[in-house]
């Protein structure tokens, strides 16, 4: 079996990109290249960084080079329209034309939909944060293999997929956002992605909480910095292992345990990737 290659979409700008180095000393389009590699030892990765305007995205048949594609989380907003965003539209487009078994997250989602000419939207419930609580799945899929019915996943999002474009098939919802897990089938493409993200370790949305930490006292999530902060605090200890805390919080071993939190990832790999490479 030969080794697999992947092209890992990094789709923040330059700028946000800096300030979590800053925060958690690792660029997040290589953290994802990295843990694409560890589902699947031998393989390597490329990373393009789809908001640099001056850096040339690849074609579709450059995409075909590929085993896959993956899209991966930004603070962009599409339904601002930037042209950092809207550039990454139209590789998702590309993607879809090459065929290139294609998966997304969160940012990545949202950009297969509008490809696909779907809507995205500022969510009706406004940021969900952390937390994806309660998700359930709609309709069995090979992507949500091994999930329990009903579960929990790390979640940062302000904006959600409002409008499915043709050719989805809805797997999974909860509360917050009816579209929490898709496949979409356009052009010579499938796209399998999920609203959440399986590759955010807890420490790693310590982060996060930080780098926004004005966004969200004017948002309510907390009474002030001192609050954040020990919030903060507590994901990391719950992601060293400290039962009290994540018994506090009330997180499961759907997100504590690693092989448990990637699995949507480690699924597409193994039903969509390998299968299509051999």
């Amino acid at each position: 079996m030969r080794a697999l290659k992947f092209l890992v979409v990094e789709g923040n700008t330059l700028e946000v990109r800096e300030r979590v180095i800053a925060h958690l000393g690792h660029d997040p389009g290589v953290e994802y290249g990295e843990l694409l590699c560890s589902l699947a030892p031998g393989a390597s990765y490329d990373v393009v960084y789809g908001a640099d305007l001056n850096t040339k995205l690849p074609t579709r048949e450059e995409i075909k080079n590929y085993d896959g594609i993956v899209i991966g989380g930004s603070a962009l907003n599409l339904p601002e329209s930037p042209a950092e965003a809207m550039r990454q539209v139209d590789l998702a487009g590309r993607a879809f034309e090459s065929g290139t078994p294609f998966f997304g997250s969160c940012w990545g989602l949202q950009m297969a939909a509008s490809a696909a000419g779907g809507k995205v939207a500022p969510a009706a419930s406004g940021r969900e944060m952390c937390f994806a609580r309660n998700i359930h799945i709609v309709e069995d899929h090979p992507l949500l293999d091994g999930r329990p019915p009903a579960y929990d996943a790390v979640a940062v999002h302000v904006d959600e997929v409002a409008t499915l474009p043709e050719g989805t098939r809805l797997l999974a919802s909860n509360h917050h956002s009816r579209v929490q897990a898709v496949e979409i089938c356009h052009e010579e493409g499938v796209f399998w992605g999920v609203q959440y993200h399986p590759e955010y370790s807890l420490f790693f949305v310590a982060g996060i909480l930080r780098r926004l930490h004005d966004s969200l006292l004017e948002e309510g999530f907390f009474a002030d910095g001192d609050a954040l902060e020990a919030y903060a605090r507590d994901l990391i200890h719950a992601d060293a292992g400290e039962r009290d805390v994540s018994w506090r919080l009330g997180v499961s071993g759907e997100i504590l345990n690693k092989d448990r939190r990637v699995l949507e990832i480690g699924n597409w790999i193994e039903y969509m990737v390998r299968p299509n490479a051999n």
